[in-house]
Order: C-alpha cells, then sequence, then structure tokens
C-alpha cells in the first residue's frame, strides 16, 4: 500500500504543465477579471509587462500569442522546458531567464532585437551557437551548462558577443575586451545615454528577480519541511495501522524509517 502511494507520487510529481492560457490568467489576472467576456480577457493579458510562470512544471513554452507589446519580462526559472520556442511574439522583451530547466540548445531568440538580459544559467547547454544569441545582449548568464567549463570560454564569449557587459554575473573588464580584439577606453565608459538607461533599468529587473528568487526560494524550502514533517506523521500513522493489525514492516519499509 505504501509502495504503491510512493509510486503515485513519484508520476505525479515527473508530470509536465501546459504553458496554458489558462495558467497565465491564473498567475496574472484577478479572479474577477478572469470570469469576464473574451475581449476583456484579452484587454487585460494585452497589460502584462511581467510575465511569471516559474516552478510550474511548465513543458513546453506556447501560447503566449494573446501578451501584447507592453510584456517585456519573461520569468520562466524553474520549470522543465526543453527547448526555447514560441517567443517570437513578444518582440519587445528585453528581460528572460530560463535558469534550471533542461534546455540544451540556444535557438530561436535571434529576432528578439530588445533583448538585453539572458539567464540561461543551470541547463544542459554544451555548445553556443553565437548568431542565436542577439547582439542586443548586455547581460548573459550561463552558469552552470557544460559549455562554461571549455577552454577560453569567457573571451569567446566576450569576443561574439561584443555589447556584452556582464557574464555569468561577473563584470567584463576592458582589459578583457582588449585580449579579443574589440576598442576599449580604460574606463569603458564611452556608451551613450539611451544604452546606460537600459543596462540601469535591467540591472534594477534583475535585482528584484534576485530578491523574489531568495523569498521563493525560503517558501519552496519551508514547503519541503512541511511535506517531509507530513510524510512523517503518515508513515507514523501507517505504522500504527499496521501495528494494529500485526502486519510485519517490509525491510524498505524498516530502512526507511531507520533513515527518517
Amino acid at each position: 500500500m505504501e509502495d504503491e502511494i510512493e509510486r503515485q507520487e513519484i508520476q505525479e510529481e515527473e508530470k509536465t504543465a501546459r504553458l496554458s492560457l489558462h495558467l497565465i490568467c491564473k498567475r496574472h489576472l484577478p479572479t474577477e477579471a478572469q470570469k469576464g467576456d473574451q475581449d476583456e480577457i484579452v484587454e487585460a493579458l494585452n497589460q502584462i509587462t511581467h510575465l511569471r510562470l516559474d516552478r510550474e512544471r511548465i513543458g513546453e513554452i506556447d501560447s503566449l500569442e494573446l501578451l501584447g507589446d507592453m510584456c517585456t519580462n519573461i520569468y520562466l526559472q524553474h520549470n522543465r522546458i526543453e527547448k526555447i520556442q514560441n517567443l517570437e511574439c513578444l518582440k519587445n522583451v528585453t528581460f528572460i531567464t530560463l535558469a534550471n530547466n533542461r534546455i540544451r540548445e540556444i535557438e530561436n531568440l535571434r529576432h528578439l532585437r530588445k533583448l538585453v538580459f539572458l539567464d540561461l544559467s543551470e541547463n544542459q547547454i554544451s555548445a553556443v551557437d553565437k548568431d542565436e544569441i542577439p547582439s542586443s545582449v548586455i547581460i548573459l548568464n550561463l552558469q552552470g551548462n557544460p559549455c562554461t567549463k571549455y577552454p577560453h570560454y569567457r573571451l569567446n564569449m566576450i569576443r561574439d558577443v561584443p555589447k556584452l557587459k556582464q557574464l555569468d554575473l561577473s563584470a567584463i573588464s576592458s582589459s578583457e575586451k582588449r585580449d579579443v580584439g574589440l576598442e576599449a577606453s580604460s574606463d569603458d565608459d564611452d556608451d551613450d545615454d539611451e544604452e546606460e538607461t537600459v543596462v540601469n533599468k535591467v540591472k534594477g529587473n534583475y535585482e528584484s528577480f534576485q530578491t523574489i528568487s531568495a523569498e521563493m526560494m525560503l517558501r519552496s524550502q519551508r514547503r519541503a519541511e512541511d511535506a517531509l514533517q507530513k510524510h512523517k506523521i503518515h508513515t507514523s500513522q501507517l505504522d500504527d495501522l499496521r501495528i494494529s493489525w500485526n502486519v510485519p514492516p517490509s525491510s524498505r519499509s524498516t530502512a526507511r524509517s531507520n533513515v527518517l
């Protein structure tokens, strides 16, 4: 009985969710707005600027067509996404985080001409196609991917994405730029005002993202602790039931009880 419950729990945990219109509405629209007619819902979706669908067990990026031009920030970290796709409808996006997914390849991003911040950390990317990284990208994070282990990885990335100011949470120095043949002033302060404004805005978004991520991690840890406590209670109840019916414990159950 207990083994069957465990198998069901494992199967449930491995299920992926669909990035659906229903999920977007659930996370972003007030309950009353979700009950409106189709035109009202579409209008509400068009007002979304920050799409937050992290930790939803999403397996595939889809159903973003109804988001409007105001959507500039995409948060899809900690899901089960294997492929970057279906983002071409978001022409004005400047900020994307797909950290902690199952992505193996950087693809389908070249059309995002306003993209400034790209976080693909903690994925399974073994090679980087420089042509798929928009030239507008200023902040890039690939930490935790196999590609970062290759010789000269950092210098190659600085050369291939010339506008980069930060790579893997580390600022790019003028000397590093000169090492790969790029022009750079000693202070690297020759950007125009518009670009500096964008950089500062993205940095602000990133700081907010880090704060939100830290809060989510704490909530996740609390949920895990609560789940463990419930599991202990459940196991204890099963043991009491087994004892009351004089059912001998299995060797697996005994080992698990000793661990807990």
